[in-house]
């Protein structure tokens, strides 16, 4: 699929139905950076998709991308907030993920809350579980630093 794409779109780049199928299906191949230049592309062509950008969001972090993840989900949530908080759902989720990454689990807590309570049911139960492991992964760092503290006494 990824190279029936690439030629359909080497034909005519003007396809954003095309950039955004090999989107998907270079994420699912496993080229992140393929994704990735293929959202890019895709937002070219059609820039108010919200729902995509969330993936987008997603694959970066999978990527390893985390601090340009944050980066870009703060200026979407800026960008596409018009649209209302059921279609910022997985810009919420991702961004939570992409703080998660760079450990500021208080942060993600918060983006996650946001998804969990976007009234989208794609978003809503995962982005609960994930408000829980934030909170978990917030009492593990409480209680290393106050051994950390004892220990230096």
């Amino acid at each position: 699929a990824v190279v029936l794409l690439k030629q359909m779109l080497a034909m005519d780049p003007n396809q954003p139905g095309a950039a955004l199928t090999l989107a998907r299906a270079s994420d699912a191949a496993g080229d992140r950076a393929g994704s990735i230049a293929a959202y890019n592309k895709y937002f070219e062509l059609n820039p108010n998709d919200a729902k995509a950008y969330g993936t987008l969001i997603q694959v970066m972090v999978e990527a390893g991308q985390c601090s340009d993840a944050a980066s870009k989900a703060a200026a979407a949530e800026k960008k596409y907030a018009s649209q209302g908080r059921s279609i910022l759902a997985g810009i919420h989720y991702s961004w939570g993920l992409a703080l998660e990454c760079l450990e500021d689990y208080e942060g993600a807590k918060v983006q996650f809350q946001k998804a969990a309570s976007s009234g989208n049911s794609k978003f809503s139960g995962p982005g609960a579980s994930q408000v829980g492991r934030m909170e978990d992964f917030l009492i593990m760092n409480d209680a290393q630093r106050k051994k950390e503290a004892q220990n230096r006494r």
